[in-house]
């Protein structure tokens, strides 16, 4: 009996700690603040156990959650030394802390969140915990910064064209020129951003200005939300010492999913020409990647030119789902045409395949052949050259020399030199001989 009584004393005092419970009069809440400003929320905490609590403590659970991708941090401060020596809270009772969000004065815009602990010690050295989770939404005065989703609101698969617009408004109280929208999608091409900048434009007072963007899911890509980033700046229209930049964040807005289990993506393949002639070889490139959810191991491609018996398979390859760097291979072919083609245009089929011969992936090329069946004679191309060397005059009795040295001798200047002397040499002689003939026959008349 007594043993059965110390049983369920002990129940009763277990049980009334497990029942124990400190609360919180909010589970999220969000403190809307000016860059270079403070802002704050409240939060109650209650104790809703049959004892007290010796020390009840409020923290951040991670402050880089409050830091920006420049290195901008947010500081986050509790009222009534609630995370440091902490506080008493006995049964029932509640105590309001004040939350304070500061943001430097560079601080990008946008949410940022993180989660604050609330933390009660119970008589037996025991914690009760409670969780709020805080958003900071960072803003600015002078510049109001929107995004029209466009069809980034349903998800998005790699090499689909996205597209968006980013509003721009003038608070400043004065008219703005030389603004210019910068967008980057954050980490989506293997931790490196697609980065858009927009024409520069003027906006005045209270004005407002929508500005359109573009860009192509890479196929190369985690599945997962990206953020947007957007950078605007530009200076005062009648002041241009006086200029600004602001950057706001907008987080998980480009949702990436893979549609298929099993799936590959070809690049357009890459030939040197586009025209070839029959029993031509050449090389065909092609970069091969994973878009799918699963790994594939033992892959392979296979290359075939219509109307042609040409088959060319590539060795077998493993391609990874979830790797930038193994998500991708590349793969080179060396066709070799026959020397009995049609002379007419054919298309190169690249078919990708699983281990088990399925085809998830393919892509098409079209080459044109010319010149096929003519035979060349090598005899009587040597013998037309000859010919051609022998002929001194054609049909208009027009000279001409022959080919090879002597044409280059005479058509050089120092060969031009040596002929011109050589002439006036010969003409000399002449000269000389038709005057000894006439010296000698005057001679003889005496």
């Amino acid at each position: 009996m007594k043993k059965l009584m110390l049983v369920l004393i002990c129940m009763i005092f277990v049980s009334a700690f497990v029942n124990a419970t400190v609360t919180l009069d909010k589970t999220e809440g969000t403190i809307e603040v000016d860059q270079g400003s403070s802002a704050t929320i409240q939060l109650t905490v209650t104790n809703n156990n049959n004892y007290d609590f010796t020390n009840v403590k409020l923290s951040t659970e991670n402050i880089n959650d409050f830091m920006d991708s420049g290195d901008n941090q947010i500081t986050i401060g509790f009222s009534d030394n609630a995370d440091s020596t902490g506080f008493s809270l006995g049964v029932n009772q509640s105590r309001t802390i004040i939350i304070t969000a500061t943001t430097e004065e560079t601080q990008y815009l946008g949410e940022l969140s993180g989660a604050i602990i609330a933390t009660a010690t119970r008589p037996d050295n025991g914690t009760e915990t409670a969780r709020f989770t805080l958003t900071v939404d960072t803003q600015a005065d002078m510049i109001d910064i929107t995004l029209d989703e466009g069809n980034l609101d349903d998800e998005m698969y790699p090499g689909d064209s996205a597209s968006f617009s980013i509003e721009v408004e003038n608070n400043a109280g004065y008219d703005l020129e030389d603004v210019q929208i910068t967008v980057w999608i954050v980490d989506i091409e293997d931790g490196d951003d697609i980065d858009i900048k927009s024409s520069k434009f003027d906006l005045d007072s209270s004005d407002n200005e929508e500005v359109d963007f573009d860009f192509d899911i890479p196929y190369n890509v985690d599945e997962q939300e990206y953020d947007i980033k957007v950078k605007v700046k530009g200076q005062d229209a009648d002041d241009s010492n006086n200029d600004f930049e602001i950057i706001k964040t907008f987080n998980q807005i480009v949702d990436v999913a893979k549609e298929e289990d099993e799936e590959v993506y070809l690049t357009e393949p890459n030939l040197a020409f586009d025209t070839f002639k029959c029993g031509d070889s050449f090389n065909v490139d092609v970069s091969t990647i994973n878009i799918g959810t699963d790994d594939l191991d033992n892959a392979y491609l296979e290359l075939m030119i219509d109307g042609t018996d040409i088959v060319v398979k590539s060795e077998e390859f493993d391609l990874e789902s979830d790797n930038y760097d193994d998500r991708e291979k590349d793969v080179d072919f060396l066709v070799k045409l026959p020397s009995d083609l049609d002379e007419k245009t054919y298309q190169i089929r690249i078919l990708a395949y699983t281990e088990d011969d399925d085809v998830v992936g393919s892509v098409y090329k079209t080459i044109t052949i010319e010149e096929c069946g003519v035979v060349q004679d090598d005899t009587n191309d040597e013998t037309d050259s000859e010919t051609e060397d022998e002929e001194t005059e054609d049909e208009d009795n027009t000279v001409y020399l022959p080919t090879g040295w002597t044409t280059k001798f005479f058509s050089s200047e120092n060969g031009k030199t040596i002929f011109w002397f050589m002439g006036n040499l010969a003409l000399l002689v002449i000269i000389v001989y038709f005057v000894t003939v006439l010296v000698r026959k005057k001679s003889v008349k005496k």
